[in-house]
C-alpha cells in the first residue's frame, strides 16, 4: 500500500502541497487500484522509498495538468500503469526517475516535461484500442511537451504512435524505438517542423529505430 491508496471509483484531487511517502516499505506513494481517478493540479508526489511514484493498477485514470512526479534515489517508475488504465499528461513536469512513464493502456502527453534517466516512455500496450499521443494536433510547439530518455526517448511495442508537436529525444541508442508504425505531422497550416525527433548520442545511432521490444 501507498501513502493514499484510492480502491473505489472516485476522484482524488491534488491541488498542492508535497505528498511523500508514509510508509517507506510501500511500493508507491499512490496506489490508484480500481476504476478511480487521481488527478495532480499543483502538488509534488515525491518518493523517499519504493519502485514507483505512482502505481496504477487497474483501469483508472492518472492525470496532470501542473505540478511535478519526482523521487530522492531514481524511482524505477514516475508512474507505472500496469493495465489497461489512461494516463493523461497536460502539463507539470515528471523527473529524477528511472522511466517516467510505463503503460500499457492509453498514454497522452499534451505538454509538460517528462524525464526519465533510462526511458521517457515505455509503452507495452497492445491492439488496436489504445494509443500513444504525444502534443496536439492544433499546437506549433517545438518543445512543449518535452520527452527525454537517457537510453531512448519512447520505446514502444506494436501500437502507433502519433508525434504532433513538441520534442522526443533519447541520448542513447534512438529516440524512438517501436515495433508498430508511427505519424509525426500536425494540421496547423505551414507549420515546418511538426515534431521535432533527434537523438543526443554519437553519429550512427538512429532517430527512429523500427525493431520494437523484446
Amino acid at each position: 500500500n501507498g501513502t493514499i491508496l484510492n480502491k473505489a471509483s472516485g476522484t482524488i484531487t491534488l491541488s498542492g502541497g508535497t505528498i511523500k511517502n508514509t510508509n517507506t516499505s510501500a511500493d508507491a506513494v499512490i496506489v490508484n487500484s480500481s476504476t478511480g481517478k487521481i488527478s495532480i493540479s499543483g502538488a509534488t508526489v515525491y518518493a523517499t522509498e519504493g519502485s514507483s511514484v505512482i502505481n496504477n493498477t487497474s483501469t483508472g485514470t492518472v492525470s496532470m495538468s501542473s505540478g511535478k512526479i519526482t523521487g530522492e534515489r531514481i524511482p524505477s517508475y514516475g508512474i507505472n500503469s500496469t493495465s489497461t488504465g489512461t494516463i493523461t499528461i497536460s502539463g507539470g513536469e515528471i523527473t529524477n526517475v528511472a522511466t517516467g512513464i510505463y503503460s500499457e493502456g492509453t498514454v497522452t502527453v499534451s505538454k509538460g516535461t517528462i524525464y526519465g534517466t533510462s526511458y521517457g516512455i515505455k509503452w507495452q500496450a497492445i491492439g488496436t484500442s489504445n494509443s500513444l499521443n504525444i502534443g496536439s494536433l492544433t499546437s506549433t510547439s517545438q518543445t512543449d511537451p518535452s520527452i527525454y530518455g537517457g537510453g531512448i526517448g519512447i520505446q514502444a511495442r506494436a501500437c502507433t504512435i502519433n508525434c504532433y508537436s513538441g520534442i522526443v529525444a533519447g541520448g542513447g541508442s534512438s529516440a524512438i524505438d517501436t515495433g508498430g508504425g508511427i505519424n509525426v505531422g500536425s494540421a496547423v497550416v505551414n507549420k515546418n517542423s511538426p515534431t521535432i525527433i533527434r537523438t543526443n548520442s554519437t553519429t550512427g545511432i538512429p532517430v527512429i529505430d523500427t525493431s520494437g521490444m523484446n
